[in-house]
C-alpha cells in the first residue's frame, strides 16, 4: 500500500524545486533502475505492480540483497505517480548524489553545456558522453534540470556513470588548463582538428536556437566546424555533439 501523504510526496518530485529541496528524486522504468543499483546510485524505496516479468523480478531480488524495500502498489496509483502515458510497472525513489569538487576532474576532457534546454537533447548528450568514455559534465545555470524525468529517460542510465556539475561557470574548467573548443560556421573543420595535441579540452554544446552565450565566447580557444551538404539551417545538437565527440575523443 501508499499512504495519501506518501502518493502526494513522490508526485511532487516531478517539479525540479522539490527534488532540490527534499534531494531526492523518481526513477522510471526497468532497465534504468538496474543502472541507478549497479551504478551505486542510492535508492531509497521501489514501488512495483504484482505482475512482473522476469527480469523485473530479479531486479526485486537484487533490491532486497541490497536491503532496499519494494513494495507492491495498484496500478491505479502507479499511474497517478508516473508521468508517462504507459508506464513500465515499476519505479524508484533515489537520492540526489552529491556534487564533487570541479577539481577533481581535472585530468578528464569535459563537456560544458550551455543553456541546453530540450530535455530529450539533454538526455541524448549525456548517453554519447557516457558511450566515449567521457565522465565529466558541467551545465551552465540555464540548463534543463539533469534530473528532469525525460532527461533521465532518454539518458537510459547515463546520469549513474558520470559526474554531472550544475550551475558550473566555464571559467572555473578554463582554469583548469583545459583547451576550451566551440562550434562556429566559420571553424576549422572538426576532422582535421587535432585534439589530441591538447593534453585536456573541454567541448561547449550550446544552446539549440542560439548557439553559445556570447559572454562565454572570450574563453574559446579554438572552434570547429562539422561540414554539411544539404539545405538544413543546422545540426540537431544532439547529433552534433556525437559527432565532435567521436572525432575528439
Amino acid at each position: 500500500m501508499i499512504s495519501k501523504s506518501e502518493l502526494k510526496y513522490l508526485r511532487s518530485l516531478h517539479h525540479k524545486k522539490f527534488r532540490q529541496k527534499h534531494q531526492q528524486f523518481l526513477i522510471e522504468g526497468t532497465r534504468i533502475i538496474e543502472e541507478a543499483i549497479s551504478g551505486n546510485c542510492q535508492i531509497v524505496k521501489v514501488w512495483h505492480l504484482s505482475n512482473l516479468d522476469e527480469r523485473q523480478q530479479g531486479l526485486i531480488k537484487e533490491c532486497e540483497k541490497k536491503n532496499i524495500p519494494a513494495v507492491t502498489i495498484s496500478d491505479r496509483y502507479l499511474s497517478q505517480i508516473s508521468d508517462t502515458v504507459h508506464h513500465q510497472g515499476i519505479l524508484a525513489l533515489a537520492r540526489l548524489p552529491e556534487e564533487e569538487e570541479i577539481s577533481k576532474g581535472s585530468k578528464s576532457n569535459w563537456l560544458y553545456l550551455d543553456n541546453i534546454r530540450d530535455p530529450g537533447n539533454l538526455g541524448t548528450i549525456l548517453r554519447t558522453a557516457d558511450w566515449f568514455g567521457i565522465n565529466r559534465v558541467a551545465l551552465s545555470p540555464k540548463c534543463v534540470d539533469v534530473y528532469n524525468s525525460k532527461v533521465l529517460r532518454s539518458g537510459m542510465g547515463a546520469h549513474f556513470h558520470l559526474a554531472a556539475h550544475t550551475g558550473v561557470n566555464l571559467t572555473q574548467i578554463k582554469n583548469m588548463g583545459h583547451t576550451i573548443i566551440a562550434s562556429d560556421p566559420k571553424g576549422k573543420l572538426i576532422s582535421k582538428y587535432q585534439a589530441q595535441t591538447h593534453k585536456n579540452w573541454c567541448l561547449i554544446l550550446g544552446c539549440e536556437a542560439h548557439g553559445i552565450s556570447d559572454d562565454i565566447k572570450p574563453l574559446v580557444d579554438h572552434y570547429v566546424v562539422i561540414p554539411g551538404k544539404g539545405k538544413a539551417e543546422s545540426l540537431n545538437v544532439a547529433v552534433a555533439s556525437g559527432i565532435m565527440m567521436y572525432l575528439l575523443h
